[in-house]
């Protein structure tokens, strides 16, 4: 009896690690901190390492934690650094690792938007002051472990994150989606594209990104656009008509009969205020056309071959803002079209929303951002989502897999862009 339990256990070890490929202890931890324009969030990935053929594979979902309170809207740079320093504590204290699996963990942070729009100066101190913490955290800390994140990193990472997790990427022929991202200083669309763009512009944001293992490749554009998050837009929209310096802003894009509304934008507390207009069009068209003067302007490179895309990816702000409208699953997303949201911008504005004030304005930007921007038809099919296959979609995943595997980025010229090995 004894021989037979040991011969089973024997065939049922070789099964599940020889046969598999995977090791008990083939497991890779990989920590991204995510420093926003409002907020930080710090996500751990794992991955499961196929030794015979090098792939890392993504583990069912991930471990996060989040803390309010963007780097940029602080003074003291010691006052940033806490925060990052609380928001690893939660992190430590959620995953409950050995210390010497923590040493050999990977950790980078990257902000976004919100430090790329601050004095270079004062940015530079946060991010000194971050890196001590970083540095003290017992994680695996190289180099650079702070920095800001360009916009056309963003973006990759973003498109990469999509696709990898949707299973598109590295398999034979594949074809992959268009990735939108909406955060709150700036928003970036990124998609491959095959064949040669007319439009010098085009060419101009013209990437590869290839990875090793598994070994794929494909030429996609990407932009990032900066003060088109939805927060920069919300502020200008508001201010719009208003006095500079005013910290009670009336706009036409909330409706009139809704309560005035509370909203800090970085340090500064503003009351909102919905006015009547003396226009004989809609609430919707007044604020449209008002969002089209404010955005269309700071679209430059436009992405016209996006129209020509038929798999369309939104999510972070686009999802969050509207999954509000009830046409998609609050937790699973869904996928509408353009005259969906066309149809649920005009209703939003045309009732008070003591619950979103912020609707109306979320919504028409949307439209106008898609429509009027991105050129993309009534019929054209969006997916908001924010997860897949149970993972969260985010330029953080990219990240973190670039510091295990390499994922390699050029300009189309030649010349090396970004590559973080």
């Amino acid at each position: 009896m004894k021989l037979f339990l040991f011969a089973t256990l024997l065939v049922g070890c070789y099964v599940f690690n020889c046969a598999s490929g995977f090791n008990i202890n083939d497991v890779q931890y990989s920590v991204v901190i995510d420093a926003g324009s409002t907020g930080n969030r710090a996500t751990a990935y794992k991955f499961n390492i196929n030794r015979k053929t090098k792939q890392f594979i993504l583990d069912d979902g991930e471990e996060y934690v989040k803390e309010h309170g963007g780097l940029g809207t602080f003074v003291d740079p010691s006052e940033a650094a806490e925060k990052i320093k609380i928001l690893l504590e939660k992190l430590k204290e959620k995953l409950n690792l050995p210390s010497e699996v923590l040493g050999k963990t990977p950790l980078v942070l990257k902000a976004t938007g919100g430090l790329r729009k601050l004095n270079p100066l004062h940015a530079e101190k946060i991010l000194v002051e971050v890196r001590k913490v970083l540095q003290s955290s017992g994680f695996l800390v190289k180099g650079n472990a702070a920095s800001i994140i360009s916009g056309v990193d963003e973006g990759i990472f973003s498109w990469f994150s999509i696709n990898y997790i949707s299973g598109h990427w590295g398999t034979k022929n594949f074809k992959t989606v268009v990735a939108l991202d909406l955060g709150g200083a700036s928003t970036q669309v990124t998609f491959a594209l095959s064949g040669k763009s007319e439009d010098p512009w085009i060419e101009d944001n013209l990437y590869t990104v290839s990875t090793s293992v598994p070994k794929a490749k494909a030429k996609v554009f990407s932009t990032s656009y900066m003060d088109l998050g939805a927060e920069a837009v919300r502020l200008a929209v508001f201010s719009h008509g208003n006095p500079e310096g005013a910290t009670h802003l009336h706009t036409v894009c909330m409706h009139p009969d809704t309560k005035p509304s509370l909203k800090k934008f970085g340090t500064t507390l503003y009351t909102m205020y919905g006015i009547p207009h003396e226009k004989s069009t809609g609430y919707f068209d007044v604020c449209r056309n008002l969002v089209k003067e404010k955005v269309l302007h700071l679209l430059s490179p436009k992405p016209s071959p996006l129209k020509n895309e038929s798999e369309v990816y939104a999510f972070s702000g686009f999802y969050f803002r509207f999954r509000k409208t009830g046409l998609i699953n609050r937790e699973e997303g869904g996928q509408v079209t353009l005259e969906d949201i066309l149809s649920s911008a005009q209703k939003a504005c045309s009732v008070p929303n003591n619950k979103n004030p912020y609707l109306c304005l979320d919504l028409t930007y949307m439209y106008v951002l898609l429509s009027d921007g991105y050129e993309l038809g009534p019929d054209t099919k969006v997916n908001f989502h924010q997860k897949l296959n149970g993972h969260d979609i985010s330029w953080a995943l990219a990240v973190a897999y670039d510091q295990l595997v390499g994922l390699r980025r050029e300009k189309i010229e030649g010349k090396v862009c970004c590559c973080i090995m």
